[in-house]
């Protein structure tokens, strides 16, 4: 009996097996952290055993004749694989799409989860439909205002609970952002300006300048990502130093100084000290710990 070898099924399996391969190679190396938040993990896992069930169905049908084949739909798997396999590299803060913010809580509307904007105003880099889909979808708190120790106020949306990140010692008045903490420290900073007023902090991050920043400052960032590595924008408070003009765009800092809030330009280091540093071993952080 003549055997038949149905070559449009053996394609379309072996891409089928070859992106199943793929999703689970970047779920469990991580890599997948390029492209989107730690939270879309369960989905590339599921992604990858859906691939493996057609993969494995179209390999049975590998023996079924088929006279006339097409295995031009196969572009539609090979395409996207070749994109991805490609070697990508970490965007850097200079060339983010999201525009620059010094005060994470006034994109907090934008977060999984975050308040309502001021008056419905958008954030640096947002478009006129996502301003409409973000008023169709936030919750309409009020900010309230409360009294804190020592008779300090914060300012904090009354549906989120901010917790006191790791890194603070109150008796030497210091505070050490770790790498993990820098979006948590951003808040905390913003949402009890008064409380931290005169700390000493450090921090790790890029420089960061463009035409809206004087002379004499820079921003210590890291890119943050609320969804996919589409709406990355530069975070980080303002540095002021003598010598900011001749820092380096992108490159990797260390700074010490004193924290300030200013209404204007949001949190603001006056800086005692800045060492080069290596990048931090996740480049990205995320509106919630994972």
């Amino acid at each position: 009996m003549k055997r038949y070898l149905n070559y449009e099924a053996l394609i379309e399996g072996a891409c089928c097996l070859l992106f199943s391969i793929m999703m689970f190679g970047m779920a469990y190396s991580k890599s997948y952290l390029l492209f989107v938040t730690p939270r879309m993990e369960p989905f590339l896992y599921f992604t990858g055993v859906v691939m493996l069930i057609w993969a494995i169905s179209r390999f049975l049908k590998v023996g079924t004749p088929k006279y006339k084949s097409s295995v031009n739909r196969c572009l539609v798997l090979v395409i996207p694989l070749m994109i991805i396999l490609l070697p990508h590299g970490n965007f850097t803060s200079h060339a983010a799409v999201g525009g620059y913010s010094s005060d994470v809580s006034k994109k907090s509307d934008k977060m999984p989860g975050g308040g309502s904007s001021k008056e419905g105003q958008p954030y640096a880099g947002e478009t006129e439909t996502e301003i409409v889909r973000s008023q169709d979808r936030q919750r309409e708190t009020e900010t309230e205002t409360e009294k804190g120790k020592e008779g300090k106020t914060s300012n904090v949306p009354n549906n989120q609970k901010q917790q006191i990140p790791a890194g603070l010692d109150e008796a030497n008045r210091t505070i050490t952002v770790s790498d993990e903490d820098f979006y948590n420290w951003l808040l905390q900073l913003s949402y009890y300006p008064d409380k931290y007023d005169g700390y000493q902090i450090t921090m790790h991050g890029t420089v960061y300048r463009d035409d809206t920043l004087e002379n004499n400052e820079f921003a210590v960032t890291r890119l943050l990502m609320s969804c996919c590595i589409a709406d990355l924008s530069p975070c980080g408070p303002i540095c002021i130093w003598d010598d900011a003009e001749n820092l380096k765009q992108d490159k990797w800092v260390s700074v010490t100084g004193i924290f300030h809030y200013n209404k204007e330009k949001g949190i603001v280091i006056q800086v005692t000290g800045i060492e080069d540093a290596e990048k931090a071993e996740k480049e990205y952080v995320y509106p919630y710990r994972y």
